[in-house]
C-alpha cells in the first residue's frame, strides 16, 4: 500500500500563507480540513482547496475582463459627452453669438447662475437644439447635483 505524505498543522498555515491565502483563519480551516482529527492532512484533504483555488482565479479573470469592458464604455460615454457638449456650444454661439447672451437669454430666463435640470431639458427645446439630452446633461452636471 502506498503512504500518503502527510502535511501538519504549521507547514500548512505556512504554505497557504506563502500562495497568497489572505483568508485569516487558517487554524480553524485546517481543523475543518482534519477529517481524521489526527493533526495531519494528505493531498486528498486538500483537493477542495485547489478545487476552489481555481474557482477563485475564474472569478477573478472574470471579474478583470468585466471591469475592463467598464472602462472602455465608460472612456466611450465620456467621448460621446465630450462631443455632445462642443456641438452645443457651437450651437449656442452660431445662434446666440455668446454663451453669456445663450445663457442670459435662452437658458436661465431668471437670470439666475444656475439652472436645474427640467429648466435647461426645456429650454434645450425651445431653442431647437435636438442633440442627445441626456448626454449633454451629464457633460455639464458632473456631479449629478441636478443642476449647474
Amino acid at each position: 500500500p502506498v503512504v500518503a505524505e502527510r502535511i501538519r498543522r504549521e507547514a500548512f498555515q505556512e504554505g497557504i500563507r506563502r500562495e497568497g491565502w489572505m483568508g485569516g483563519v487558517e487554524d480553524l480551516l485546517f481543523t475543518a480540513l482534519d477529517v481524521d482529527h489526527d493533526e495531519s492532512l494528505t493531498a486528498q484533504n486538500l483537493r477542495w482547496l485547489d478545487i476552489d483555488k481555481r474557482r477563485q482565479r475564474r472569478k477573478e479573470l472574470a471579474k478583470n475582463k468585466a471591469m475592463q469592458e467598464v472602462r472602455r464604455r465608460s472612456s466611450h460615454h465620456v467621448k460621446a459627452q465630450r462631443h455632445h457638449l462642443e456641438t452645443f456650444k457651437t450651437f449656442l454661439k452660431k445662434k446666440y453669438g455668446s454663451f453669456l447672451r445663450a445663457w442670459r437669454v435662452a437658458l436661465s430666463r431668471e437670470d439666475t447662475p444656475t439652472i436645474h435640470k427640467p429648466q435647461f431639458l426645456k429650454a434645450c427645446a425651445t431653442i431647437g437644439w435636438h442633440g442627445d439630452l441626456k448626454l449633454l446633461w451629464q457633460a455639464f452636471d458632473k456631479d449629478d447635483s441636478g443642476f449647474v
